[in-house]
């Protein structure tokens, strides 16, 4: 039986609103909040199950895009939403291991 046939989506964890105050550049790295954001989606999965995590940045955010991409996401699409500004979904397969 597959159970993704009944579904209308694959289960997945969005991150939203994950931002650094440049006020606080030099305190600590993005990669560390990265970090913290993707052990609370590790901590979902063991309760809830799936393993794909995804988020959006603004397209013309290059440096952005960069930091997502060496932190092993990849682009999945982009979409022009309705405020005008077109941004990237990008996804990562997290492996519970």
């Amino acid at each position: 039986m597959n159970l993704l046939r009944e579904q209308e989506g694959i289960p997945s964890y969005f991150i939203a609103q994950l931002g650094k105050n440049d006020m606080f550049k030099h305190n600590f790295e993005g990669r560390y909040l990265l970090d913290e954001a993707v052990n609370i989606v590790y901590d979902c999965m063991g309760l809830l199950g799936g393993t794909i995590v995804w988020l959006e940045a603004n397209k013309e955010a290059a440096s952005v895009v960069k930091f997502y991409k060496d932190n092993g996401f990849i682009e999945l699409q982009s979409e022009l939403q309705e405020d005008g500004v077109e941004r990237m979904q990008l996804v990562k397969y997290l492996n519970r291991e």
